[in-house]
């Protein structure tokens, strides 16, 4: 019986992180499997005195565009060969590549994404 009941809450705690989907930043979903970049969030917080989540992945910087179009509420503020910004649900998500790594400011080729509360 009690052996039953273990193997239970084992299945219900897998249902539930199953079920708990993407991470999210300020009511935001963050791009599948992005890497969370925390010297660049306490590089915007130092220099630009605001909260962010940077997160990094080797997808396109169109794919993770794609992915942002799809989110309800966001909306395509800006365009460029080297970014995207999308705006709405009260912030601003900015796609970049390259970027620069302002901890020893090298120029990274991968996907930064920087979700910015406005």
């Amino acid at each position: 019986m009690r052996s039953k009941t273990i193997i239970l809450i084992a299945m219900a705690v897998v249902l539930i992180a199953a079920s708990a989907g993407a991470e999210e930043k300020f009511g935001v979903k963050v791009y599948p499997d992005a890497k969370e970049v925390p010297s660049a969030e306490k590089a915007l917080a130092n220099l630009l005195h605001t909260t962010a989540g940077c997160y990094r992945t080797t997808d396109s910087m169109q794919k993770v565009a794609a992915f942002y179009k799809q989110q309800p509420g966001m909306t395509l503020a800006s365009q460029t060969d080297i970014l995207f910004e999308f705006t709405g649900k009260g912030v601003k998500v900015t796609i970049n590549s390259p970027w620069v790594d302002v901890t020893d400011y090298s120029t990274k080729k991968d996907t930064l994404i920087t979700i910015e509360r406005q």
